[in-house]
Protein backbone atom coordinates (compact mmCIF):
# COMPACT_ATOMS: atom_id res chain seq x y z
CA UNK A 1 0.00 0.00 0.00
CA UNK A 2 1.98 2.95 -1.31
CA UNK A 3 2.17 6.51 0.67
CA UNK A 4 1.31 9.47 -1.74
CA UNK A 5 1.54 13.26 -1.11
CA UNK A 6 -1.63 14.89 -2.56
CA UNK A 7 -3.10 18.29 -3.43
CA UNK A 8 -6.40 19.02 -2.71
CA UNK A 9 -7.72 20.48 -5.83
CA UNK A 10 -11.72 21.20 -5.57
CA UNK A 11 -14.62 19.84 -2.86
CA UNK A 12 -17.71 18.75 -4.34
CA UNK A 13 -21.46 19.29 -3.35
CA UNK A 14 -21.65 15.45 -1.91
CA UNK A 15 -18.80 15.97 -0.36
CA UNK A 16 -15.94 14.17 -1.91
CA UNK A 17 -13.09 16.28 -3.31
CA UNK A 18 -10.79 16.02 -6.10
CA UNK A 19 -6.82 15.68 -5.42
CA UNK A 20 -4.06 15.23 -7.81
CA UNK A 21 0.00 14.31 -7.11
CA UNK A 22 1.69 16.83 -5.90
CA UNK A 23 3.78 18.73 -8.35
CA UNK A 24 2.44 16.68 -10.79
CA UNK A 25 -0.95 16.57 -13.15
CA UNK A 26 -1.35 12.54 -12.93
CA UNK A 27 -2.33 10.76 -11.20
CA UNK A 28 -5.50 12.49 -10.50
CA UNK A 29 -8.65 11.03 -8.38
CA UNK A 30 -11.52 11.49 -5.84
CA UNK A 31 -11.42 11.07 -2.39
CA UNK A 32 -14.17 10.60 0.44
CA UNK A 33 -14.31 14.10 2.74
CA UNK A 34 -14.83 11.93 5.61
CA UNK A 35 -11.32 10.89 5.28
CA UNK A 36 -9.81 14.62 5.42
CA UNK A 37 -9.56 16.71 8.84
CA UNK A 38 -12.48 19.38 9.57
CA UNK A 39 -10.31 22.44 8.22
CA UNK A 40 -9.19 20.98 5.38
CA UNK A 41 -8.84 23.64 2.58
CA UNK A 42 -7.99 23.49 -1.57
CA UNK A 43 -4.32 23.64 -2.10
CA UNK A 44 -3.85 21.85 1.35
CA UNK A 45 -0.91 18.89 0.05
CA UNK A 46 -1.81 15.97 2.47
CA UNK A 47 -0.07 12.09 2.90
CA UNK A 48 -2.03 9.60 2.23
CA UNK A 49 -2.64 5.59 2.27
CA UNK A 50 -3.98 4.52 -1.41
CA UNK A 51 -4.50 0.91 -3.04
CA UNK A 52 -3.34 1.07 -6.42
CA UNK A 53 -6.07 -0.60 -8.96
CA UNK A 54 -6.12 -0.74 -12.44
CA UNK A 55 -9.48 0.97 -12.55
CA UNK A 56 -7.73 4.03 -10.48
CA UNK A 57 -6.22 4.88 -7.55
CA UNK A 58 -8.31 4.87 -4.22
CA UNK A 59 -7.45 6.70 -1.28
CA UNK A 60 -7.71 4.66 2.07
CA UNK A 61 -6.62 6.68 5.24
CA UNK A 62 -5.13 10.17 5.47
CA UNK A 63 -1.95 10.36 7.06
CA UNK A 64 -1.89 13.00 10.30
CA UNK A 65 0.32 15.39 10.43
CA UNK A 66 2.95 14.68 13.12
CA UNK A 67 3.12 16.96 16.18
CA UNK A 68 6.16 18.37 16.92
CA UNK A 69 8.35 18.05 19.87
CA UNK A 70 7.97 21.88 21.05
CA UNK A 71 4.16 21.29 20.57
CA UNK A 72 3.82 18.21 22.81
CA UNK A 73 6.23 19.57 25.83
CA UNK A 74 5.81 23.48 26.82
CA UNK A 75 8.24 23.09 29.90
CA UNK A 76 10.81 21.59 31.07
CA UNK A 77 11.63 21.38 34.92
CA UNK A 78 14.88 20.42 36.51
CA UNK A 79 15.10 19.29 40.03
CA UNK A 80 18.34 18.56 42.16
CA UNK A 81 19.01 15.26 43.57
CA UNK A 82 18.67 15.76 47.62
CA UNK A 83 21.35 13.68 48.21
CA UNK A 84 24.70 13.96 46.10
CA UNK A 85 25.37 10.83 44.09
CA UNK A 86 28.74 9.25 44.86
CA UNK A 87 30.73 8.31 41.88
CA UNK A 88 33.62 5.56 41.43
CA UNK A 89 37.01 6.84 40.34
CA UNK A 90 38.88 4.20 38.01
CA UNK A 91 42.62 4.71 38.13
CA UNK A 92 44.43 2.37 35.42
CA UNK A 93 48.00 0.31 36.24
CA UNK A 94 50.50 1.44 33.59
CA UNK A 95 50.88 -1.41 31.14
CA UNK A 96 54.60 -2.78 31.37
CA UNK A 97 56.53 -5.85 31.28
CA UNK A 98 58.05 -5.41 34.69
CA UNK A 99 54.64 -5.43 36.53
CA UNK A 100 54.04 -9.19 36.05
CA UNK A 101 54.74 -10.28 39.16
CA UNK A 102 56.63 -13.68 39.62
CA UNK A 103 56.26 -14.60 36.16
CA UNK A 104 59.54 -12.33 35.30
CA UNK A 105 61.34 -14.44 37.40
CA UNK A 106 60.53 -17.88 35.48
CA UNK A 107 63.31 -19.75 33.51
CA UNK A 108 62.94 -18.95 29.79
CA UNK A 109 62.59 -22.12 27.97
CA UNK A 110 66.09 -22.54 25.87
CA UNK A 111 65.27 -23.55 22.44
CA UNK A 112 68.80 -24.39 21.64
CA UNK A 113 69.26 -26.92 24.09
CA UNK A 114 66.34 -28.71 23.66
CA UNK A 115 64.67 -27.51 26.97
CA UNK A 116 61.55 -28.27 28.35
CA UNK A 117 58.69 -26.93 26.96
CA UNK A 118 55.33 -26.44 27.37
CA UNK A 119 54.54 -30.45 28.09
CA UNK A 120 57.54 -30.95 30.30
CA UNK A 121 59.47 -32.68 27.37
CA UNK A 122 62.14 -32.13 25.57
CA UNK A 123 62.75 -31.72 22.30
CA UNK A 124 64.17 -35.57 21.76
CA UNK A 125 60.47 -36.49 23.33
CA UNK A 126 58.41 -34.68 20.79
CA UNK A 127 61.45 -36.12 17.67
CA UNK A 128 63.84 -34.26 16.26
CA UNK A 129 63.47 -31.22 13.32
CA UNK A 130 64.60 -33.84 10.57
CA UNK A 131 63.20 -36.59 12.12
CA UNK A 132 59.14 -38.12 11.71
CA UNK A 133 57.44 -35.68 14.25
CA UNK A 134 54.59 -38.14 13.82
CA UNK A 135 55.96 -41.03 15.69
CA UNK A 136 54.92 -44.21 15.26
CA UNK A 137 52.04 -43.15 12.08
CA UNK A 138 52.32 -45.19 9.18
CA UNK A 139 51.22 -44.61 5.82
CA UNK A 140 50.49 -41.58 4.04
CA UNK A 141 47.75 -39.00 3.97
CA UNK A 142 46.63 -39.68 0.45
CA UNK A 143 45.47 -43.74 2.02
CA UNK A 144 43.42 -42.01 4.46
CA UNK A 145 41.34 -40.79 1.26
CA UNK A 146 40.88 -44.16 0.26
CA UNK A 147 37.63 -45.25 2.38
CA UNK A 148 37.77 -47.64 5.28
CA UNK A 149 39.86 -50.75 5.55
CA UNK A 150 38.05 -54.29 5.12
CA UNK A 151 38.59 -57.00 7.34
CA UNK A 152 41.03 -58.72 5.83
CA UNK A 153 43.18 -55.19 6.04
CA UNK A 154 43.21 -53.83 2.44
CA UNK A 155 41.28 -50.53 1.70
CA UNK A 156 38.19 -50.85 -0.45
CA UNK A 157 38.27 -48.66 -3.04
CA UNK A 158 34.82 -45.73 -2.44
CA UNK A 159 32.14 -46.06 -4.79
CA UNK A 160 31.64 -43.27 -7.68
CA UNK A 161 30.48 -40.05 -7.30
CA UNK A 162 26.65 -39.86 -8.47
CA UNK A 163 25.97 -38.14 -11.65
CA UNK A 164 22.67 -36.59 -11.97
CA UNK A 165 21.09 -36.47 -15.20
CA UNK A 166 21.54 -33.38 -17.40
CA UNK A 167 18.60 -31.50 -17.00
CA UNK A 168 16.73 -31.14 -20.38
CA UNK A 169 16.45 -27.49 -21.95
CA UNK A 170 12.89 -26.66 -21.65
CA UNK A 171 11.56 -26.11 -25.49
CA UNK A 172 11.25 -22.09 -25.87
CA UNK A 173 7.95 -20.82 -28.28
CA UNK A 174 8.67 -18.36 -30.55
CA UNK A 175 5.51 -15.86 -30.89
CA UNK A 176 4.25 -16.83 -34.06
CA UNK A 177 3.04 -13.86 -36.24
CA UNK A 178 0.50 -14.83 -37.85
CA UNK A 179 -1.56 -16.56 -34.80
CA UNK A 180 -3.74 -13.55 -33.99
CA UNK A 181 -4.97 -13.06 -37.40
CA UNK A 182 -4.96 -16.44 -38.79
CA UNK A 183 -7.43 -16.84 -35.21
CA UNK A 184 -9.89 -14.22 -36.16
CA UNK A 185 -9.91 -15.28 -39.91
CA UNK A 186 -10.86 -19.18 -38.87
CA UNK A 187 -14.26 -17.49 -36.96
CA UNK A 188 -17.69 -16.86 -38.82
CA UNK A 189 -18.20 -13.19 -39.49
CA UNK A 190 -20.31 -12.73 -37.06
CA UNK A 191 -18.09 -14.30 -33.94
CA UNK A 192 -15.03 -12.62 -35.32
CA UNK A 193 -17.36 -9.34 -35.15
CA UNK A 194 -17.02 -10.25 -31.53
CA UNK A 195 -13.56 -10.50 -30.43
CA UNK A 196 -12.70 -7.81 -32.89
CA UNK A 197 -14.73 -5.52 -30.49
CA UNK A 198 -12.12 -3.34 -28.38
CA UNK A 199 -14.76 -1.80 -26.14
CA UNK A 200 -15.72 1.89 -25.12
CA UNK A 201 -14.66 1.25 -21.24
CA UNK A 202 -11.44 1.80 -21.49
CA UNK A 203 -9.81 3.51 -18.87
CA UNK A 204 -6.03 4.14 -19.43
CA UNK A 205 -5.79 3.58 -22.79
CA UNK A 206 -8.26 2.28 -25.79
CA UNK A 207 -7.34 -0.38 -27.55
CA UNK A 208 -6.07 -0.57 -31.31
CA UNK A 209 -8.52 -1.46 -33.88
CA UNK A 210 -8.15 -4.27 -36.65
CA UNK A 211 -9.39 -4.14 -40.14
CA UNK A 212 -9.59 -6.84 -42.80
CA UNK A 213 -9.12 -5.05 -45.97
CA UNK A 214 -8.90 -6.00 -49.30
CA UNK A 215 -7.38 -9.46 -47.79
CA UNK A 216 -4.74 -7.68 -45.78
CA UNK A 217 -5.00 -6.37 -41.68
CA UNK A 218 -4.85 -3.00 -40.63
CA UNK A 219 -3.94 -1.70 -37.63
CA UNK A 220 -4.95 1.70 -36.00
CA UNK A 221 -2.84 2.05 -32.75
CA UNK A 222 -4.28 5.40 -30.42
CA UNK A 223 -1.32 7.57 -29.43
CA UNK A 224 -2.69 10.35 -26.81
CA UNK A 225 -4.84 12.34 -28.70
CA UNK A 226 -3.74 11.13 -32.04
CA UNK A 227 -3.25 7.75 -33.64
CA UNK A 228 -0.83 5.53 -36.20
CA UNK A 229 -2.23 3.04 -39.00
CA UNK A 230 -0.24 0.52 -40.91
CA UNK A 231 -0.89 -2.50 -42.88
CA UNK A 232 0.64 -5.88 -42.59
CA UNK A 233 4.04 -5.79 -43.22
CA UNK A 234 4.00 -1.72 -43.12
CA UNK A 235 6.04 -0.51 -39.30
CA UNK A 236 3.81 1.50 -37.14
CA UNK A 237 5.80 4.15 -36.28
CA UNK A 238 5.25 6.43 -33.10
CA UNK A 239 5.81 9.94 -34.03
CA UNK A 240 6.48 11.21 -30.54
CA UNK A 241 8.97 8.49 -29.84
CA UNK A 242 12.95 9.34 -29.78
CA UNK A 243 14.00 5.72 -29.60
CA UNK A 244 12.42 2.23 -30.63
CA UNK A 245 9.56 4.43 -33.00
CA UNK A 246 9.05 1.72 -35.57
CA UNK A 247 7.80 -1.43 -34.40
CA UNK A 248 6.72 -4.54 -36.25
CA UNK A 249 3.11 -5.00 -35.34
CA UNK A 250 2.17 -8.27 -35.83
CA UNK A 251 4.91 -8.92 -32.49
CA UNK A 252 3.17 -6.78 -30.19
CA UNK A 253 1.09 -8.21 -27.30
CA UNK A 254 -2.54 -8.41 -28.27
CA UNK A 255 -5.07 -5.69 -26.10
CA UNK A 256 -8.22 -4.20 -25.33
CA UNK A 257 -9.77 -8.34 -25.22
CA UNK A 258 -11.59 -9.50 -21.70
CA UNK A 259 -11.08 -12.92 -20.38
CA UNK A 260 -13.26 -14.95 -22.49
CA UNK A 261 -11.93 -13.67 -25.58
CA UNK A 262 -8.31 -14.61 -24.12
CA UNK A 263 -9.55 -18.39 -22.97
CA UNK A 264 -11.18 -18.39 -26.63
CA UNK A 265 -7.46 -17.86 -27.81
CA UNK A 266 -5.65 -20.24 -25.92
CA UNK A 267 -8.29 -23.30 -26.76
CA UNK A 268 -8.07 -22.45 -30.32
CA UNK A 269 -4.00 -22.62 -30.05
CA UNK A 270 -4.50 -25.73 -28.33
CA UNK A 271 -7.05 -27.53 -31.04
CA UNK A 272 -5.58 -25.95 -33.65
CA UNK A 273 -1.90 -27.61 -32.57
CA UNK A 274 -0.39 -24.13 -33.19
CA UNK A 275 0.78 -24.65 -29.19
CA UNK A 276 -0.59 -28.06 -28.19
CA UNK A 277 -1.64 -28.04 -24.31
CA UNK A 278 -2.02 -24.31 -24.48
CA UNK A 279 -3.84 -22.53 -21.49
CA UNK A 280 -4.04 -19.47 -19.18
CA UNK A 281 -0.95 -19.68 -16.51
CA UNK A 282 -2.28 -19.74 -13.48
CA UNK A 283 -1.13 -17.03 -11.04
CA UNK A 284 1.08 -18.81 -8.78
CA UNK A 285 2.99 -20.53 -12.13
CA UNK A 286 3.33 -16.94 -13.46
CA UNK A 287 4.77 -15.49 -10.60
CA UNK A 288 7.32 -18.33 -9.87
CA UNK A 289 8.52 -17.41 -13.39
CA UNK A 290 8.94 -14.07 -12.76
CA UNK A 291 10.54 -13.76 -9.48
CA UNK A 292 12.36 -16.82 -10.11
CA UNK A 293 14.06 -18.92 -7.49
CA UNK A 294 14.86 -15.73 -4.87
CA UNK A 295 11.57 -14.52 -5.11
CA UNK A 296 13.22 -10.98 -6.60
CA UNK A 297 10.89 -7.58 -6.99
CA UNK A 298 11.51 -7.24 -9.91
CA UNK A 299 13.21 -9.24 -13.28
CA UNK A 300 16.10 -7.57 -12.58
CA UNK A 301 16.81 -7.77 -8.74
CA UNK A 302 15.40 -4.93 -6.32
CA UNK A 303 15.29 -2.62 -8.79
CA UNK A 304 14.71 -1.87 -12.40
CA UNK A 305 16.09 1.02 -14.53
CA UNK A 306 13.67 3.39 -17.15
CA UNK A 307 14.93 1.73 -20.08
CA UNK A 308 14.80 -1.57 -18.85
CA UNK A 309 11.31 -2.19 -19.50
CA UNK A 310 8.43 -0.88 -20.75
CA UNK A 311 6.58 1.11 -18.11
CA UNK A 312 5.60 4.72 -17.32
CA UNK A 313 9.43 6.17 -16.77
CA UNK A 314 10.60 4.60 -20.19
CA UNK A 315 9.24 7.22 -22.65
CA UNK A 316 8.86 9.64 -19.94
CA UNK A 317 5.74 9.91 -18.99
CA UNK A 318 4.70 11.63 -22.41
CA UNK A 319 1.24 10.20 -23.43
CA UNK A 320 1.43 10.31 -27.09
CA UNK A 321 5.11 8.42 -26.83
CA UNK A 322 2.96 5.69 -24.33
CA UNK A 323 2.57 1.87 -25.83
CA UNK A 324 2.91 -1.55 -26.20
CA UNK A 325 7.09 -2.76 -27.07
CA UNK A 326 7.31 -5.65 -29.67
CA UNK A 327 7.85 -8.88 -27.21
CA UNK A 328 11.57 -9.35 -26.58
CA UNK A 329 12.80 -5.19 -26.75
CA UNK A 330 13.92 -5.34 -23.38
CA UNK A 331 16.21 -8.26 -22.79
CA UNK A 332 17.80 -6.48 -19.23
CA UNK A 333 14.51 -7.29 -17.58
CA UNK A 334 14.10 -10.95 -18.82
CA UNK A 335 12.89 -13.19 -16.15
CA UNK A 336 15.06 -15.81 -14.14
CA UNK A 337 13.60 -18.43 -15.99
CA UNK A 338 14.20 -16.76 -19.56
CA UNK A 339 10.71 -14.90 -19.86
CA UNK A 340 10.04 -11.53 -21.35
CA UNK A 341 7.90 -8.91 -20.41
CA UNK A 342 6.60 -10.08 -16.98
CA UNK A 343 7.75 -7.00 -15.63
CA UNK A 344 5.55 -4.09 -17.86
CA UNK A 345 4.21 -3.86 -21.49
CA UNK A 346 0.97 -4.91 -20.77
CA UNK A 347 -1.06 -6.29 -18.13
CA UNK A 348 -1.94 -10.18 -18.30
CA UNK A 349 -5.10 -12.35 -17.66
CA UNK A 350 -3.70 -15.26 -15.40
CA UNK A 351 -5.91 -18.12 -13.59
CA UNK A 352 -6.89 -17.07 -10.32
CA UNK A 353 -4.82 -18.66 -7.40
CA UNK A 354 -5.92 -17.15 -4.34
CA UNK A 355 -9.51 -17.40 -5.02
CA UNK A 356 -11.42 -19.31 -7.77
CA UNK A 357 -14.08 -16.07 -8.22
CA UNK A 358 -11.81 -13.57 -9.10
CA UNK A 359 -10.38 -12.35 -12.27
CA UNK A 360 -6.77 -11.31 -12.43
CA UNK A 361 -4.22 -9.63 -14.16
CA UNK A 362 -0.75 -9.89 -13.19
CA UNK A 363 2.43 -7.69 -14.45
CA UNK A 364 1.81 -4.06 -14.81
CA UNK A 365 1.65 -2.39 -18.03
CA UNK A 366 3.34 1.07 -20.08
CA UNK A 367 1.02 3.07 -18.30
CA UNK A 368 1.83 2.12 -14.75
CA UNK A 369 4.91 3.05 -12.36
CA UNK A 370 7.55 0.20 -10.99
CA UNK A 371 5.63 -0.27 -8.09
CA UNK A 372 2.33 -1.06 -9.94
CA UNK A 373 4.35 -3.30 -12.28
CA UNK A 374 6.49 -5.44 -9.48
CA UNK A 375 5.99 -9.04 -9.36
CA UNK A 376 4.29 -8.97 -6.50
CA UNK A 377 1.59 -6.65 -6.96
CA UNK A 378 -2.04 -8.49 -8.87
CA UNK A 379 -5.25 -7.14 -9.32
CA UNK A 380 -8.74 -8.51 -9.45
CA UNK A 381 -10.76 -6.32 -12.15
CA UNK A 382 -13.64 -7.25 -13.84
CA UNK A 383 -13.72 -10.35 -16.26
CA UNK A 384 -15.40 -7.92 -19.29
CA UNK A 385 -12.71 -5.24 -18.74
CA UNK A 386 -11.22 -4.58 -22.13
CA UNK A 387 -8.47 -1.89 -22.66
CA UNK A 388 -5.15 -1.14 -24.53
CA UNK A 389 -2.98 -2.01 -21.25
CA UNK A 390 -4.30 -5.20 -20.78
CA UNK A 391 -3.42 -8.80 -23.13
CA UNK A 392 -2.42 -12.22 -21.97
CA UNK A 393 0.39 -14.88 -21.69
CA UNK A 394 0.14 -18.24 -22.89
CA UNK A 395 1.56 -21.13 -20.93
CA UNK A 396 0.83 -24.98 -22.16
CA UNK A 397 1.15 -28.31 -20.42
CA UNK A 398 2.49 -31.10 -22.66
CA UNK A 399 0.28 -34.11 -23.45
CA UNK A 400 2.38 -37.27 -23.45
CA UNK A 401 2.00 -39.08 -26.53
CA UNK A 402 -1.06 -41.56 -27.23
Amino acid sequence: MPRLEVELTSARPDGSWTWRKAGARQPKGEMAGTLLPADAQVGDVLKVEADVLIDGIEVTEVIPTKTSKTDRFERIELAARPDPEQFVSTQLAPKGRGDRGDRGDRPRRDRDSGGPGRDGRGREGRGAKDGDKRGPRTGSRDDDQRGPRSDSGARRPRPPAFELPERPKPKRIRPGRAHRTVALESLPPAQRATRLRTGDGAVFRQAPTLALLAGKWQITMPMGDSSATARAGEPLHFAARTRRADQDWLRLPVTGINRADAEAYVAWLDHSQKVPGARLCSELEWERAARGADGRKYPTGEDIAKDDANFDETYDRKVAAMGPDEVGSHPASESPFGLHDTFGNVWEWVMPSVSSGDSVVRGGAFFFDKLTSSATNRNAVDPEFRDGTLGLRVCATPRSPT
